[in-house]
């Protein structure tokens, strides 16, 4: 018996993964139905660098010029304090994969949006709902059916595809439906991250004969290096709590 399929497959998440993965299936005539439960790219820096594998991935997608206009490539990270000496250099080789250099600065929501423009252009096979939010997937023999609802208005979908990928991150919330475990282990370190723009004085990302190179600025100790378009990133681990109790004053 025939099925109507809205879509071969439904990408679940619309960050960096998913975009790239709708690319990677529409580039092999697969129709793709994305389902982002944001409306809007989040508008803060997450990632700060991707490095020579990303960017053949994206040159395979034939987006690898469009991206490289919107993002840096870095050719050292330099740890100096805010009076400008130098604590500590690190030089990067160049990529032997044959896309130039080895690591590449990011501001991940302008690059975000370049993937999106790049979707944009693959429209006869790849559509978009924003603001869909994915609450429920029931498999069976011949495909996935997905229910999701509106973040604004409230109101029930249900779309039917052959396949579903899920790419909602780190936490997401498709892999713990289908009891899927994440694999692999993390620290329990707790990091603060400040991400700002960049000022007189402060992180920047400059320029040098053989490319960008990254800084990272320091009253007291080396931080992580700046991104970049114009923003700049410190980060200090969170001591972690102990179960010791406080040194007494010696009078209580």
């Amino acid at each position: 018996m025939p099925q109507n399929f809205d879509a071969d497959v439904a990408v679940i998440g619309y960050g960096p993964t998913g975009v790239v993965g709708a690319l990677t299936l529409a580039q092999q005539g697969a129709s793709v139905l994305a389902l982002e439960r944001d409306r809007d790219i989040y508008p803060r820096a997450r990632a700060v660098t991707v490095n020579d594998w990303t960017m053949r991935i994206f040159q395979g997608l034939g987006i690898g010029a469009r991206v490289e206009k919107v993002i840096d490539p870095q050719r050292a990270l330099r740890w100096v304090t805010y009076d400008g000496d130098e604590v500590m250099r690190i030089e990067h080789p160049p990529s032997t994969l044959g896309s130039g250099p080895r690591f590449y600065n990011i501001y991940q929501p302008t690059m975000e949006s370049e993937l999106r423009a790049c979707a944009q252009d693959r429209s006869e096979l790849i559509s978009v709902r924003y603001g869909a939010e994915v609450t429920e997937i029931e498999q069976d023999d011949s495909g996935v059916t997905l229910t999701t609802t509106d973040t604004a208005t409230g109101e029930v979908t249900r779309y039917r595809t052959r396949y579903a990928v899920a790419a909602d991150g780190g936490s997401s919330a498709t892999r713990q439906r289908l009891g899927i475990p994440l694999l692999g282990d993390t620290g329990e370190t707790t990091w603060v991250v400040i991400d700002c723009r960049s000022s007189a004085g402060g992180p920047t990302a400059t320029s040098s004969p053989s490319g960008r190179t990254r800084n990272a600025r320091s009253s007291t100790s080396p931080c992580r290096p700046a991104t970049t378009a114009g923003r700049s990133r410190s980060s200090l681990t969170r001591p972690r709590p102990t179960s010791r109790p406080p040194p007494r004053c010696g009078r209580c």
